[in-house]
């Protein structure tokens, strides 16, 4: 029944098969050698082939680590488990303690069970896989089939009410970004305090993004006054070190003719060439160096 030199065809598909062969007939050389390539071959590709493989053996032991190894990596491989799992292994791997997974890209994982296999899908199922705790908010593009499906399962009359906990209410909550779209339909497939809540959840979002775009546009003319105060202010400053620069300018203009002016008196008195001449000409220029200096003074520059 079993060589130990032979190269067996193990597989993830058999292993847990022949994991029980060997704990059935006491083959402890075959149980050993299954029990290696298990523990090597179990990763979280295959781990919900071991899972179902595990439940049809009742390998508790296989049960547990291929469930683990399910929740733990739940996030990546949540698609493939609700498209290959039976609904009650599906909800075993949610249910477990080490469940992780953003809770959006869950309730996607979730409606797509609730989609392929709406027979296996009970109040209770629904209860479990939908758990506050797990998933307390809905992603919106399967807010609206959630809603139908819980009202249809009648979860208001087994144990919860439209509150904040409720699947319901999360699942209105996550619809309302869509307001627009839901006020151009009836739902005339869902009860009327439901639709109630569903067009006030609505009417509450688009208040609140109408008092958003308000608060926007009120910070973006607060910004534009305030740049408009600096461009400005900077616009007087401009102005102000302008008429400082023409005041300068006459000043300076003005030195310039009263030098110019004693310059041609300079070369009058060099054209006399007399005593009472040179001593004018002397008081010219030290009259010249005054101006000269003062300019300087002004300029804040030594004197000549």
């Amino acid at each position: 029944m079993y060589y130990s030199d032979s190269a067996l065809p193990l597989s993830s598909e058999n292993a847990v098969a022949l994991r029980f062969l060997a704990q059935y007939f006491g083959v402890r050389e075959l149980f050993t050698c299954v029990n290696d390539f298990v523990q090597k071959d179990l990763t979280f590709d295959n781990s919900h082939v071991y899972l179902m493989e595990a439940e049809i053996y009742q390998d508790e032991r296989i049960l547990y680590h291929s469930t683990k190894i399910c929740a733990e990596n739940f996030q990546a491989i949540g698609g493939k488990l609700a498209a290959t799992l039976p609904a009650h292994l599906f909800q075993k791997v949610v249910c477990s303690p080490f469940l992780s997974c953003e809770s959006k890209a869950l309730s996607l994982c979730v409606a797509h069970l609730c989609e392929t296999q709406p027979d296996e899908v009970d109040s209770d199922l629904l209860l479990a896989l939908t758990d506050f705790r797990i998933m307390p908010t809905v992603d919106s593009s399967i807010a609206l089939d959630l809603l139908r499906l819980a009202e249809d399962k009648n979860l208001d009359n087994v144990g919860t009410k439209i509150d904040k906990r409720s699947l319901q209410k999360r699942c209105i909550v996550a619809a309302s970004p869509f307001w627009k779209d839901m006020l151009h339909q009836s739902h005339g497939d869902l009860p009327s305090n439901i639709r109630i809540e569903l067009l006030s959840a609505g009417l509450r979002q688009a208040r609140n993004e109408l008092i958003e775009e308000k608060l926007k546009c009120q910070t973006s003319i607060r910004k534009s006054r305030k740049d408009l105060e600096v461009r400005d202010n900077s616009l007087m400053a401009a102005m102000t070190n302008l008429c400082h620069s023409r005041n300068d300018l006459d000043e300076k203009n003005q030195i310039l003719f009263f030098i110019r002016s004693k310059l041609l008196s300079i070369e009058e008195m060099l054209n006399e060439n007399n005593s009472k001449s040179m001593t004018a000409l002397s008081t010219v220029l030290q009259d010249t160096k005054c101006l000269i200096d003062a300019h300087f003074a002004r300029e804040r520059t030594p004197n000549l």
